[in-house]
Parts: C-alpha cells; structure tokens; sequence
C-alpha cells in the first residue's frame, strides 16, 4: 500500500514539476514600470473589466485600466505571440511555438497551460492567430480602443461613446527619432557595402575575368630568373 501511495505521489509531483517548467520557459514576470520604447506593437486585448493589454514584439505587455491608468506590466521571453483574455479575465498567451497555451493572472503567476489541440481545433489555429495579430480595433464596456501602429511609432487611442478621445499610450519622439537614425545608418552602412561589391564585379568583369598581377610579385620572379642565367 505504502509502495503505490509512493508510486502515486511521484507521479503527481512528477506532471507538477512539468507544468512548472514549460510555464517557466516563458519567464514571464510582473512588472510596475510601464513600458516606453522603440519595439513595435503587435496587437491589443481586453478582458471583460475593460483593461486593456497593449503586447510588443520585445515580448513586452502594458496593461491599462478603463480610465486610462497604467495597471501594470508583464515581460516574458517567446520568440512569437499573440495574446487574448479569458472569462475570469486572464491572460492567455498563445506562442507560435510550442504545444501550449498559458494563462497568467495579474500577479504574472500561471494559472494554467492547455494543449494547443484542446484550446482550439488546429485547423483553426492559424488563422485565430492571424486575426489576433492583425487586431487594430476592439470595443469593450462603452470604449472603442484603437492601436495605430507605424514604422517607429505606436499610439492607443481609447474613444468614448461620445467621440472624444483619450491616448493611452504613444512613443516618445526621441525614441522614434533615435530609431530613425540608428535604421538609417545601418541602411547607409548596407548601401555602401553592396555598392562595393558591384564595382568590384564590374572591374573584374571589365578586365576579362582575370585579375591584373601584382608588381612586386612579378618583379621577384623576374629577379630569380635573372640570377639564374
């Protein structure tokens, strides 16, 4: 009795130290400063409060509450994702690699993980992926929250029932100016070094496929034959 209630337990500590350890490969992790950087937006999200989740694809995520308070933050390391809220109002962050689906509360603890095939039929999980990385607009609770997202620059934007607007979050401008500027130099950098190359192919190709010989090395053979007569 004793050796099956051994058996038992181990098996049981054994499925807990797994789901542990795949949760864990996320390394998510609460934060309370709100995120202000050069990343790009993937999407948005809210949950059934009216918070709204604004991910990044430095796998970033601020959190804001209904009247446009940041709430709190979330940071975790996946190469691709997208995120959504469940019913008890958790995150869900679906991975494009991996077997699992994650569910974290706001403590940043995860609260369960399912098998991709169990959240969702998998000939409909590409495009729900799809759908959610393309999210730009959503309505929630009486708002409307649009992300207008540009090369260098996001903007959330929450609209009331009345019009008038409220901006939640929004690059800062040395930001998208210093990324301009580093993205130029690499493109310069780039440019130069691919306009080298060209010129070198047509010189080569100009002088008939065979490179002009080298002097000094012409001028030490001519010397040795020299010698030897």
């Amino acid at each position: 009795m004793k050796k099956i209630f051994s058996i038992v337990l181990l098996v049981i500590v054994t499925i807990l130290a797994c789901l542990s350890v795949s949760a864990n490969e996320l390394s998510m992790e609460r934060v309370e400063k709100e995120y202000h950087g050069a990343a790009k937006a993937i999407s948005i999200a809210t949950d059934s409060k009216g918070n709204v989740a604004l991910y990044f694809d430095d796998d970033v995520i601020n959190i804001y509450h209904p009247d446009g308070t940041f709430f709190y933050g979330l940071k975790m390391d996946v190469a691709s994702y997208v995120c959504d809220f469940d019913s008890e109002d958790n995150l869900i962050v679906f991975t494009a690699k991996g077997d699992y689906i994650y569910y974290f509360n706001s403590k940043g603890e995860c609260v369960k993980q399912v098998s991709k095939e169990d959240f969702m039929d998998p000939s409909a999980l590409d495009k729900y992926y799809r759908e959610r990385m393309n999210l730009r607009e959503i309505d929630e609770n009486g708002f409307q929250y649009i992300l207008e997202a540009s090369y260098g620059k996001t903007k959330l934007i929450q609209r009331m029932d009345d019009g008038s607007e409220r901006v939640l979050y929004e690059t800062e401008s040395s930001t998208v100016t210093g990324k301009t500027i580093f993205d130029g130099i690499i493109a310069i950098l780039f440019i130069s070094l691919f306009g080298i190359g060209i010129f070198r192919v047509y010189r080569f190709a100009k002088s008939g496929g065979v490179q002009p010989p080298n002097n000094r090395k012409v001028n030490f053979w001519f010397n040795l034959t020299q010698i030897g007569r």
